[in-house]
């Protein structure tokens, strides 16, 4: 509110976040960042055999070369995930979905 009573304009973020929650996306979107930070969060190694494809609800779904790496993740999925609860905090998958397919974004 200004001095004079009336409301005036808000940021954009606010207001946003206002929309996001009552329609109950919020955390989804949040999670969405899980997408565009798979390579820098689970090292150079393992983004170049993989490609985060999608999310659904709180499940990240990664593409992978081969099924060499396709065991080879299933193996390490524990550290991927800790790897993004550090990255993302509240915003992290609840699960990852290693499914064999092409790597190209």
């Amino acid at each position: 509110m200004t001095s004079s009573g009336r409301a005036g304009p808000e940021h954009v973020k606010p207001v946003l976040q206002r929309v996001l929650e009552a329609s109950n996306v919020a955390e989804q979107v949040r999670r969405q960042v899980a997408l565009e930070a798979w390579p820098e969060l689970v090292g150079k190694q393992i983004a170049a055999v993989t490609c985060a494809r999608s999310l659904s609800g709180g499940t990240l779904f990664v593409a992978v070369r081969s099924n060499a790496w396709l065991m080879e993740l299933e193996l390490m999925r524990g550290e991927i995930m800790r790897r993004l609860n550090t990255g993302l905090g509240r915003a992290s998958p609840e699960c990852i979905v290693f499914v064999l397919g092409t790597t190209e974004p």
